[in-house]
Parts: C-alpha cells; structure tokens; sequence
C-alpha cells in the first residue's frame, strides 16, 4: 500500500488537512520516527516517508513528515514514564 497516495487520496476530502494526529514521544524526543538530528527531518517534499536507518528498534520504519503535521488541525502529544522527564522540561 502506498500509503503517500492513499493520504493525498484523503485529504481534499477534509479541507486539504488531516483533522487529528495523536503522537507519542520517545526518551530522546523524537515523535512519528522523527529523529533528534537525523536528514528526514528535512523532508519537505513528500507527507510521508520511509526511514531505513532509525536509531531505535525497528530500523525500517514509515512515517508521516513535518509537512503532514504542518498539514494537521489537531496535534496532541502524550508523553509518560519518568524517564522522558529531562527532555519534556526541555520541550516546554
């Protein structure tokens, strides 16, 4: 499935935007597979993106860019477990 085509397919559905992206955080920060320092987050051409060389199990991954949430009405992030504290203070 590719999934770049199916989200285009979609979205002039909704106004050209996604309505909601629910994310996560990982302990370094990173959000999706969107990783501290890593070139995909200069992805600018496409809404989503395959990572072959994440840093973090597992190292193939896909993920929506920073265009997509750029492109998202709602964005909220839930981060727990004491151990993402130190970046979470960074963060806010």
């Amino acid at each position: 499935l590719d999934y770049q085509t199916r989200l285009m397919s979609v979205l002039p559905k909704s106004g050209g935007l996604l309505d909601l992206a629910l994310l996560g955080m990982g302990e370094d920060g990173h959000t999706c597979s969107l990783f501290p320092n890593h070139p995909l987050l200069q992805q600018r051409q496409v809404l989503v993106a395959p990572i072959e060389d994440s840093p973090k199990p597992p190292p193939h991954r896909i993920t929506l860019t920073f265009r997509a949430l750029e492109q998202t009405r709602t964005v909220i992030f839930c981060a727990t477990g004491e151990a993402k504290s130190p970046i979470l203070a960074q963060i806010v």
